[in-house]
Order: C-alpha cells, then structure tokens, then sequence
C-alpha cells in the first residue's frame, strides 16, 4: 500500500472515526498531519477530475469514498483540495454524490496566508479570503 508508513495514523484510538478529510496526495496528507490541526481520518483521491486531461470520475478513488462514507457512517467529510479548476471540479462533484445523504459537506479556508502583504495577493486569493471570513464579534 502505498499508504505503508501512515497506516497507524488512521487506526489510531484517538482519530475521531466520523470525520474524513479527502486528500488528492499522501504528500497533501502528510502536510496536514504535520499542523496537527485535524485528529479526524482521511481518504486519499490520488487525483483529481480533470476532462482536458482524461482523468474522468472512475479514474480516482471517488466510488471508494462514497462507499467508505456509507460503510463507516461518517458524519463530516472535509473536502482538502487544491483551489485549482480540478480541485473546485472534483469537490462539486463529490458535493453533489453526497446532496441526500445527510453527511456534512465542507471545504478548507482559503484565502490570505499569515503575514502575507495584501499588495502582493491576486484578486483570487482576496475574493476567497473575504468569503471565508470568519465572524469575530456578535
């Protein structure tokens, strides 16, 4: 399994068994370990959609997470995707498998890195930033 040295992060007692973050790489799963900021578990695609490439649906691991989703009673699936056309493409697709479900559905902030200088953002970065803000007073 390409997944070899990780494996005991997921079967780990203190990983919430609800929540999974999907992943396009295990390199994209080792830098989310590394913040330990999510002690939930994840499924990695090893790809994303991409039509003008060929990469079609059934050609990345999205049945697996549907089923793993189905079979483990998640409650939480975090989509940790690139915010490239393939990552967007790929996390509406996954969205829209899971409509009716009744799993929670979310996407990582983007938006303006730590001591970044907002004269270097593109318009992209700020337009995410401003729509994943995060209220800080009532």
């Amino acid at each position: 399994s390409t997944l070899f040295p990780y494996t005991t992060l997921f079967r780990s007692r203190d990983r919430y068994k609800n929540t999974i973050c999907v992943v396009e790489s295990v390199k994209d799963l080792i830098l989310l370990e590394k913040s330990n900021a999510y002690k939930g578990i994840y499924h990695v695609l090893e790809g994303l959609i991409s039509p003008l490439e060929g990469v079609n649906p059934e050609d990345i691991k999205i049945n697996q997470l549907i089923n793993r989703i189905k079979k483990e009673y998640i409650k939480e699936d975090i989509l940790a995707l690139n915010m490239t056309m393939e990552g967007e493409t790929t996390s509406l697709y996954i969205l829209t498998l899971l409509e009716r479900t009744g799993v929670s559905v979310s996407k990582i902030a983007a938006g303006i890195p730590v001591a970044a200088d907002m004269e270097y953002l593109d318009s992209l970065t700020i337009q995410r930033a401003l729509e994943g803000r995060n209220k800080i007073s009532e």
